[in-house]
């Protein structure tokens, strides 16, 4: 399944999964099933709950991730202890969110500086 990605958004996929390498030794396999549950958008911040949700492959279910304590409520992530799709898939749509959203800011900005 072919997915319409903006050269922003897939730079910063790229970006977002150097970074998580650097920092997790990761199964390529578990690299490829959190990259399509992102790409799918199952991958959802909750400003609510001041965390991110993440729905499973099979969309039955949907898990709790905290990026920052490197958490995920599945049953995969708490029995084996490592990094997780789930995770993967939500690390990866902050960071585009994040850049998403300054890009944005400095766009606003630039254009109230022109008029």
């Amino acid at each position: 399944m072919p997915y319409k990605l903006s050269l922003t958004q897939a730079l910063t996929i790229v970006a977002a999964l150097d970074d998580l390498t650097s920092k997790f030794i990761l199964e390529p396999s578990r690299l490829e099933k959190g990259l399509r549950l992102y790409l799918e958008g199952k991958a959802q911040y909750r400003g609510d709950l001041g965390n991110w949700i993440c729905q499973s492959s099979n969309g039955r279910d949907v898990y709790a991730v905290d990026l920052e304590n490197v958490i995920c409520t599945c049953p995969d992530s708490t029995q084996r202890e490592s990094v997780c799709k789930h995770f993967i898939a939500c690390w990866i749509a902050n960071r585009v969110q994040t850049v998403l959203d300054a890009a944005r800011k400095l766009l606003r900005e630039q254009t109230k500086r022109a008029a």
